[in-house]
């Protein structure tokens, strides 16, 4: 896992923390009865994916960026 890697895990956690209360009003980050076990169950799904994608398969940001390219359209006149 690269230091980038590990950098962008916090914002995208707290994005799909804010994305969850959201969209579910409250009820999956604080709900009344359990509280906000299913957002940290929801979570600690997204850091295992996290974990296998950047640690296990070793995929980085910067190949995901670089792979992004803007395909080569020639013109014959």
């Amino acid at each position: 896992m690269h230091v980038l890697d590990f950098i962008l895990y916090f914002p995208l956690a707290l994005a799909l923390w804010w994305l969850m209360d959201k969209l579910s009003d409250g009820q999956i980050t604080n709900n009344d009865l359990v509280g906000p076990l299913p957002g940290i169950t929801i979570e600690i799904v997204f850091l295992g994916i996290y974990i296998v994608m950047f640690a296990v398969f070793d995929l980085d940001w910067i190949d995901i960026f670089n792979g992004m390219r803007v395909p080569d359209i020639t013109f014959k006149w």
